[in-house]
């Protein structure tokens, strides 16, 4: 089976080879001997919402078929690679100097900080609620994904974003309507690092909610006539460049148009939180193989090379 690209597939050429590279395992099916390759099947139907059906002609295969291959590669990478999704210390502690210079060129007033914290919303489709009490007729199962603050229903998640502008820590997913100090504190992320002498003297930088310890450093609170005028220098310092963040969110949707359709986001159908724990990784390494993005281009702090990141 010869793999042709036409114009439109060009965009996708070096996500269908990475997952060539990843996912080297043979699809499971005992019963069907085949020496077609379907390594590429997820990156075809992560980068635009498109149906199963409409993909049997192209593959050779039937929807059913196809659905068992998508989750099996699925389930491949996030356990192959669940080290550098939860949280790829290794290359954090050796670029730890790196990272904090690149935050201070930025013009962050901090000399120590590494990296940024912060949840991510992920809207998703309602759920059909379940009766759960005859008597009261009482319903349950959407109010618990439901997000307030983005009127939405939705998963969450933790990351860690560094300079280079990778992803080096997903945690998740949680239920819409929990809050993000929650999600820190059942990761155990900062016990991680405290833990770990090569991250010492260094911090991360996440809002208010997340305080001040000797792992993390926030902005300082009050109103702004409250405050010194260096300590409103210096929040205004760090929310310009803590945009970062949102940058690294934004990329992941415009590679995986898929994920950024709630409606054909399903939960209890779907592996919605695995889908994006994978293309995060998928997102980490196509920024490797380019040399960098738009949070990496800010801080001017080029990406480890893909053979470091996979081997760390």
């Amino acid at each position: 089976m010869r793999w042709q690209l036409s114009k439109e597939e060009e965009q996708y050429f070096e996500e269908a080879v990475l997952f060539a590279a990843l996912a080297s395992a043979p699809p499971p099916c005992p019963r069907i001997r085949t020496r077609f390759n379907f390594n590429a099947l997820p990156d075809a139907k992560l980068a635009v919402p498109v149906l199963w059906e409409d993909t049997e002609i192209f593959f050779g295969r039937s929807s059913s078929g196809l659905s068992i291959i998508f989750m099996h590669l699925l389930d491949l990478l996030d356990a192959t690679f669940s080290s550098l999704i939860l949280f790829n210390r290794n290359i954090a502690a050796a670029r730890l100097k790196e990272y904090s210079q690149a935050v201070f060129d930025a013009g962050s007033p901090y000399t120590n900080v590494w990296c940024f914290v912060d949840g991510t919303v992920r809207g998703v489709c309602r759920p059909v609620p379940r009766r759960v009490h005859h008597k009261k007729r009482k319903l349950l199962g959407q109010q618990s994904i439901y997000n307030g603050h983005k009127r939405k229903h939705a998963l969450k998640f933790q990351t860690l974003v560094t300079p280079d502008g990778l992803i080096s820590h997903l945690f998740g997913p949680y239920a819409g309507r929990n809050h993000d100090i929650k999600m820190y504190r059942e990761s155990k992320k900062a016990g991680t690092i405290r833990l770990d002498s090569r991250f010492r003297g260094f911090r991360v930088f996440g809002d208010c909610a997340y305080g001040n310890d000797d792992v993390i450093v926030s902005p300082f609170e009050g109103a702004i006539g409250n405050l010194t005028a260096e300590q409103t220098h210096i929040n205004a310092c760090m929310s310009r460049i803590r945009v970062s963040l949102e940058w690294s969110y934004a990329q992941i949707v415009s590679y995986w148009k898929a994920l950024d359709v709630k409606s054909s986001l399903r939960i209890g159908t779907q592996p919605v939180g695995k889908m994006y724990r994978v293309v995060v990784l998928m997102t980490n390494c196509i920024t490797c193989i380019r040399g960098g993005n738009t949070a990496s281009d800010y801080f001017n702090c080029p990406p480890p090379d893909i053979s470091e990141y996979l081997e760390s």
